[in-house]
C-alpha cells in the first residue's frame, strides 16, 4: 500500500514505508483520545447520555489501533472508508443533542480524525473529501452554520499534511545521510588499501 503523503514512497524504501504507516495512522487516534479526555475535563460527571457518546467514540478508537498494529499495512486499506463510514453515523446520533457542547466536541474531534486519516492514508484530495462530505451532512441536517466545522477541519487537514510531510523529509534525510556516510567509509576503506606498503 502507498502513503500518498510520502510521495507514494518515492525514494523511500517500502519496507520501511510499511513500518512508518501504523504509527502514522495512531496520530489522530491519540489526537482524539486526548481531545476526549479534554471534553470530559470540561463536561464533568455529565449524564448517561454523554457517556453513551464516550462509548461510541472510546470503541472504535481504540478497535482501530489494534486492528491496524495486527493487520499488515494491506490491511488498512478499508480503514478510511470505515472510519468515513462511522463519522456520519456518529453524526446523525448525535444531531439531537447540538445543545449540549460535549457531545459536539466529541463528534468535531472524530471528523478532525477521519480528516487526518484520509490524508495520510489516501493524500490531500481524500482529507478534502471528507471535509466537503461532513460539511454537506451538516447542512443537510441543518445543525447551524458550518463555517466553524469548516475552518475546523480545514486546520486538521492542514496538520495532517505538515506532519507527515516533515516525517517524509526527515526520513528522505536520514537515509541520504546514510547513504553519504556508506560512500565516504568505502572510499576511506580504499584509501587506506591503496597507501599500505605490500609485503614482499
Amino acid at each position: 500500500m502507498r502513503v500518498l503523503m510520502l510521495g507514494g514512497g518515492a525514494g523511500i524504501p517500502a519496507r520501511l514505508v510499511r513500518t512508518t504507516l501504523p504509527w502514522l495512522i495512531l496520530v489522530p487516534v491519540a489526537f482524539r483520545l486526548v481531545m476526549l479526555a479534554q471534553a470530559l475535563w470540561t463536561a464533568g460527571t455529565g449524564g448517561s447520555v454523554l457517556w453513551m457518546f464516550v462509548l461510541l467514540h472510546l470503541v472504535p478508537n481504540v478497535a482501530e489501533a489494534a486492528w491496524i498494529f495486527r493487520r499488515p499495512p494491506a490491511g488498512t486499506r478499508l480503514v478510511p472508508a470505515v472510519d468515513a463510514g462511522f463519522g456520519a453515523l456518529f453524526v446523525l446520533v448525535a444531531a439531537p443533542f447540538t445543545q449540549d457542547g460535549a457531545i459536539t466536541s466529541i463528534t468535531w474531534t472524530h471528523l478532525m480524525g477521519t480528516v487526518m486519516i484520509c490524508a495520510l492514508l489516501r493524500g490531500a484530495l481524500a482529507g478534502a473529501l471528507a471535509i466537503g462530505g461532513a460539511v454537506l451532512l451538516h447542512a443537510v441536517l441543518n445543525l447551524g452554520p458550518a463555517v466553524g466545522l469548516l475552518l475546523t477541519l480545514a486546520t486538521a487537514l492542514v496538520a495532517s499534511l505538515a506532519i507527515v510531510g516533515v516525517v517524509g523529509a526527515s526520513m528522505r534525510f536520514a537515509l541520504g545521510f546514510g547513504e553519504q556516510q556508506g560512500r565516504a567509509a568505502n572510499a576511506n576503506g580504499i584509501a587506506a588499501t591503496s597507501t599500505t606498503p605490500s609485503c614482499r
